[in-house]
């Protein structure tokens, strides 16, 4: 009698473990360690990234920053006719980036919050990017996209 209740508590857990797991959507992945930091203090002129990548509106100079964290608030807007979904983060060290919801609807803005710690960077001048990734189901196909986002100034 052990033996087959052994059994089938084993069998239980394990199509509960299989189930559970089933259920969590792409986008949900990221909040489960899925963020990449990237190398430290990269430099845009440094990197092999083609600046035509930037959006304007995705660039923030922060200017001369000392004492206290600051935070700025960058949107993306969903023009497309489903969901854009969050699926993945690409984080620079020393910076840090929250996001107001893994899923946009279409016509919604998504928000994206870069924060800077000047106590745990080093002084003087920085310039640093993060990448967002992004998938969305259109009629007939799956569309992936990476945005990329930078944040500059100078820490004193």
């Amino acid at each position: 009698m052990t033996t087959l209740y052994k059994s089938l508590l084993f069998i239980l857990f394990t199509t509960y473990t299989v189930f559970s797991y089933s259920q969590v959507e792409p986008a949900e992945v990221p909040m489960f360690g899925n963020s990449k930091n990237l190398n430290d203090d990269l430099v845009l002129d440094e990197d092999p990234i083609n600046p035509d990548l930037f959006n304007p509106a995705n660039v923030h100079d922060f200017g001369k920053v000392k004492g206290s964290p600051q935070s700025y608030t960058f949107t993306l807007k969903n023009s497309g006719l489903s969901n854009l979904d969050i699926i993945d983060i690409k984080l620079p060290a020393k910076v840090g980036v929250s996001v107001d919801g893994f899923h946009i609807k279409p016509g919604m803005e998504g928000r994206f919050t870069a924060t800077i710690d000047p106590t745990v960077m080093n002084k003087g001048p920085f310039q640093t990017w993060f990448i967002i990734t992004t998938q969305q189901k259109e009629p007939g196909t799956l569309i992936t996209r990476e945005i990329y986002f930078a944040v500059k100034g100078e820490i004193k």
